[in-house]
């Protein structure tokens, strides 16, 4: 059994200073932190770079915690910290394996060719590493858990991931349904994934996994953006409400569904508990 989080009830004004003040600090060091990919050049020492502000990002957050909140930070625990990753990779990888898969049965998805990069491989592994915790910190870790902490489930869920969604909406290409299927299949999921498993490893494996398959391994636009580089050269056509359009995946009917059923199941399991 993984070990509850314990977040205090604070008082109101401590309570908005955390809420607060924590999406606005980790929001800025996010940004910071995505800029090798934009500036540098060189795949190693980009990806490297990433691999290290990703990690900063969550010792931030282990400050943040033990030095406001003084409890024991068991949502980052070290000790499953590798295993619940990989849980929650795993995670992405069928999902985003699944809903590919449904392209190509219905003849949407085509690939028309392969590469094999290694250092481009890294970089983007690395990327998303960092895209993925810092995403998660700020909407799971500070925004989700404290809501809960002070209301209930229901509001840190519905807040969280229209919130989520919400964010994407500046991405390239963006639609309204790009935002419902980023808060539903995303934004829910990865709630009811943190609330059940009482950790932030899962939901940062299944973010990083699901971007880097999409992208990196499956050659589709991520959340809008078009990869640099795939080891699948891939064309995607098709009805737009299902393909996704150039949005990517993310906006497609088809993983709304696919989304809404895993919420479904991991809801049950949640409340059965």
């Amino acid at each position: 059994m993984n070990t509850p989080i314990h977040t205090p009830k604070f008082s109101f004004g401590k309570w908005c200073f955390l809420f607060i003040g924590g999406i606005i600090l980790f929001t800025i060091a996010y940004a910071f932190a995505t800029i090798p990919e934009l500036y540098i050049g060189n795949n190693w020492i980009s990806g490297t770079i990433s691999f290290i502000c990703g990690v900063l990002l969550l010792l931030m957050y282990r400050w943040l915690v033990r030095s406001y909140e003084e409890r024991k930070i068991v949502e980052l625990s070290m000790q499953k910290c590798l295993k619940h990753t990989c849980i929650g990779f795993l995670w992405g990888m069928l999902m985003m394996a699944a809903i590919i898969g449904v392209f190509a049965i219905c003849g949407w998805y085509r690939i028309t060719g392969c590469s094999f990069d290694i250092a481009a491989i890294y970089r983007f592994l690395m990327t998303y590493f960092v895209v993925a915790v810092g995403e998660e910190i700020v909407f799971r870790g500070i925004m989700f858990r404290l809501l809960d902490s002070q209301f209930n489930l229901w509001v840190a869920l519905i807040f969280s991931a229209f919130l989520f969604g919400a964010a994407h909406i500046i991405n390239p290409n963006a639609t309204i349904i790009s935002t419902i299927g980023i808060s539903l299949a995303a934004g829910v999921l990865f709630g009811l994934l943190f609330k059940y498993y009482r950790t932030l490893w899962v939901p940062i494996g299944i973010h990083w996994s699901w971007n880097f398959v999409q992208g990196t391994v499956a050659g589709c636009p991520v959340s809008g953006g078009v990869p640099d580089y795939s080891i699948l050269e891939s064309f995607t056509s098709g009805p737009e409400l299902f393909t996704g359009g150039l949005f990517g995946p993310e906006a497609s009917v088809i993983t709304m569904a696919i989304g809404f059923v895993m919420c479904v199941w991991i809801g049950i399991k949640l409340f059965k508990r």
